[in-house]
């Protein structure tokens, strides 16, 4: 993961499959994705960190909003699926 910056600061964060390729790629993503928010929190916000965190420790499911290429998409996964 890696913050990507835009003229206004950080616009979101760079992923990719590290040591588990298989289990990134059946949720759907795919390496070079920008994750611009999670499950409404938007990233560019330092201050949605904190909410963020709080708010994945029991989720269950997690929406992404991302940018893929040129497209924006929006990446649903059931969390269950990694415990």
């Amino acid at each position: 993961v890696s913050a990507v910056n835009d003229e206004n600061g950080i616009y979101g964060y760079r992923v990719a499959p590290g040591s588990d390729a298989t289990a990134f790629k059946a949720l759907g993503f795919e390496s070079g994705d920008i994750v611009t928010a999670v499950n409404g929190l938007d990233l560019s916000d330092p201050a949605n960190t904190v909410s963020l965190y709080q708010s994945m420790r029991d989720a269950t499911e997690a929406t992404f909003e991302l940018k893929r290429g040129d497209t924006m998409l929006t990446l649903s996964v059931s969390l269950g699926q990694l415990r």
